[in-house]
């Protein structure tokens, strides 16, 4: 049989959609309670980008999956625990989530939480979602700026693949609204996973389309 790892507690304060840091999420200093369990974000359609989770067999393991919205310090985050032992074979696996599904905050292992540092690198997600692809595209826009000496423009598309420990990138960018040129900008990055399981840009080169 499994249990939650937190206690429901009397709800008290606003809630709010701000990041949670794994640190906070098991300081024993942090106040941490249930708001809802059941029904959650976690589909079939994005099973593939939830760390840990993905691992799992969308079709055999979809309704073994628990899905809980806790309240941490007066911040929402999203749990997702595996719950039938034909499916993890009577180990506690998932992940924890900021509310937005964008940031992984905590793997969950045998039933014990780890922060980053400690994760398997093999438990990150195999594909990554929309939401994190516009996001990488955006913070390219920076690094490009610093490191290239390019700047770009919106943000037009995103693409990206994985292959073992890295993924191929494409961004496409407007032209900055100052620029006299027509076309736009390509952005080819491959990023790697560090020993850490956190994406750091390997290699990046930006070219005009025309």
């Amino acid at each position: 049989m499994k249990f939650l790892f937190v206690l429901p507690l009397f709800i008290t304060a606003q809630l709010s959609h701000a990041a949670v840091t794994c640190e906070e999420f098991v300081s024993e200093e942090s106040q941490v309670s249930e708001v809802q369990t059941g029904q959650g974000p976690l589909t079939r359609e994005n099973w593939k980008t939830i760390d840990v989770v993905a691992k799992f067999d969308v079709n055999e393991c979809f309704d073994a999956i628990s899905q809980t919205l806790l309240k941490v310090n007066d911040k929402l985050v999203w749990s997702f625990r595996s719950t039938e032992d034909n499916c993890d074979g009577g180990n506690t696996y998932g992940s924890v989530y900021s509310y937005d599904l964008k940031t992984p905050i905590a793997h969950i292992y045998d039933g014990d939480i780890y922060c980053e540092k400690d994760w398997d690198i093999n438990q990150r997600a195999s594909d990554m979602s929309q939401s994190e692809m516009l996001r990488k595209a955006e913070d390219f826009k920076t690094y490009s700026t610093e490191r290239l000496g390019q700047d770009l423009g919106a943000v037009r598309s995103t693409n990206c693949s994985k292959d073992g420990i890295f993924f191929q990138c494409t961004f496409t960018y407007d032209l900055p609204v100052d620029y006299c040129w027509y076309g736009f900008f390509s952005a080819s990055v491959t990023y790697k996973l560090n020993n850490h399981a956190a994406l750091e840009i390997y290699e990046a080169e930006v070219n005009w389309d025309h």
